[in-house]
């Protein structure tokens, strides 16, 4: 298989660094600096646990026009840059290649069904970041998985595991939507440490994050199970159960336990937009207003979500973004629930 990344952000970049070391005929689609650098220099990735910086060749391509008969394309955008992307494959290529898409939440299912026929849906827990064009860290490997939507395409998805393998933990899941929702939940801590940009604060202060993140996520379980949607195993991800017991556990102990969780967190993909990048463009509307969406086709109340979700499209789009204290918030998230409820 002739295989392209497309985007070569801190996901499409570390995906490429690890499966370019094993396997020859990888592409990598990327524009400006970042191309000219890992052109020149080759992709520079890094696993922050051994700090220990490899340089790896990589093929590179500044648009679709230069490369022909691609069989698998692997696309790694964010979902407000999807659309786009989706065309400029559409327009240029022509045959069909398979797609393997990784974005957060269930946007890419009504972008990429309009285009192609064959896609196949991706769900990824590493913790990735680029430091800066052709430099990029990653926590550590996780088992990707991957499925479609009707459970087809099943001998492409076994070529697909046989590649991704040689480099990357992965499995083929029957239960892709749950799978989905089931990373969408742990997605909403992305936007709450990113309103509190929590590598900037005391251990006090990180007590009410972490409260936050607990009643975001247990009225965010409800919804799902609600919708009919079950739990799957994620590498990484924390149990629905264990998130439903943390709110009955004493404070000190559950604020322990967040804590040293918290100091092995790279920056995720929302803090990385509006608080590394200034873009004041983030995956809020996909990731927590989808979830609001989903409650109220169900009838459910969401206070709590709803009044988070007001306050971080509020200030998302402030350029420069303020990051806000996490105490104020929480007496203000109880105060809209209550009027809200």
């Amino acid at each position: 298989m002739k295989i392209l990344i497309y985007g070569v952000g801190a996901i499409g970049g570390t995906i490429g660094g690890l499966l370019a070391k094993n396997y020859k005929d990888l592409y990598l689609l990327a524009r400006g600096e970042n191309a000219d650098i890992l052109e020149i220099n080759g992709l520079t990735l890094y696993k922050k646990i051994k700090k220990t910086k490899q340089i790896i060749p990589v093929n590179i391509v500044r648009d679709l026009n230069e490369i022909s008969n691609i069989d698998l394309i692997i696309i790694t955008v964010k979902n407000y840059d999807l659309e786009e992307v989706t065309k400029d494959i559409k327009t240029k290529l022509e045959n069909e290649p398979i797609i393997v898409t990784f974005q957060n939440g269930i946007e890419n299912q009504k972008i990429l069904s309009k285009y192609f026929s064959k896609v196949v849906y991706g769900v990824i827990s590493i913790s990735a970041w680029r430091d800066e064009p052709g430099i990029f860290g990653y926590q550590k490997e996780r088992k990707l998985l991957i499925g479609t939507l009707d459970n087809s395409l099943r001998e492409e998805m076994k070529i697909i595991k046989k590649i991704i393998q040689l480099s990357i933990p992965i499995e083929i899941t029957q239960m892709i939507q749950d799978v989905i929702h089931t990373k969408l939940l742990f997605n909403l801590t992305s936007s709450v440490l990113t309103l509190f940009d929590y590598k900037n604060h005391s251990n006090n202060t990180l007590s009410y994050v972490r409260r936050i993140i607990t009643k975001l996520m247990i009225e965010g379980i409800e919804i799902v199970e609600a919708a009919g949607f079950k739990e799957q195993k994620i590498e990484g991800i924390t149990s629905w159960k264990d998130i439903k017991k943390a709110d009955n556990i004493p404070n000190k102990i559950v604020d322990t336990i967040f804590k040293k969780r918290l100091k092995k967190t790279g920056p995720n993909s929302m803090y990385q937009d509006i608080i590394i990048n200034k873009r004041g463009v983030s995956e809020l509307e996909f990731l927590n207003g989808y979830l609001i969406q989903l409650s109220k086709r169900y009838n459910l109340q969401s206070p709590f979500n709803n009044a988070f979700y007001k306050i971080c499209k509020k200030e998302f789009i402030k350029i420069p973004f303020k990051p806000l204290e996490p105490e104020f918030v929480w007496n203000t998230l109880n105060s809209l629930k209550s009027m809200m409820s």
